[in-house]
């Protein structure tokens, strides 16, 4: 021993001025679970930006087709010569949607609606989670009511 401990007798016993042995690896695990956590945080946060930005995107898409329907559904009752009102959503899928007997330019008139949409080409107009659009028309008071309900909240458009 130095002269330093002979003199000063309790370094020796001080557990703090002792030399530390270290376990080779336990702080490397620790700061690796920390990093898992934060990662894994992290990536919860965007999964969930992920799913309400696709939501917010579908929501759109419906408002878009519905802005689309109701163009149809003006331009059906404006090209009939009979003044007939829809009867429903299909008849705008449907060659030929309008006869040239109907028509006010006597012209057969094709699908007013694209048929290039994946999901009404089996002949049925369903909105972005499936669910088929509610249309109804009120006579009275001449207002044309579109609603979806896929989305869990009522899209309702009167025109």
């Amino acid at each position: 021993m130095n002269e330093l401990m002979m003199n000063r007798p309790w370094i020796i016993n001080n557990p703090f001025l002792k030399r530390r042995t270290k376990k080779n690896g336990f702080g490397l695990q620790l700061d690796a679970l920390g990093w898992t956590i934060v990662v894994l945080i992290i990536a919860a946060i965007v999964l969930l930006a992920v799913f309400q930005l696709r939501n917010a995107a579908r929501i759109a898409g419906t408002k878009l087709e519905m802005s689309q329907i109701e163009d149809a559904i003006v331009q059906y009752e404006g090209l009939r010569n009979d003044g007939r009102n829809l009867d429903s959503l299909d008849t705008l899928l449907q060659d030929p949607c309008i006869q040239a007997s109907n028509a006010i330019d006597s012209v057969d008139h094709n699908a007013l609606l694209p048929s290039t949409n994946n999901r009404w080409a089996n002949g049925s107009i369903v909105d972005m989670w499936g669910t088929a659009y509610e249309y109804s028309y009120d006579a009275t008071t001449q207002v044309h009511t579109l609603t979806s309900t896929g989305s869990g909240n009522d899209i309702t458009i009167n025109f």
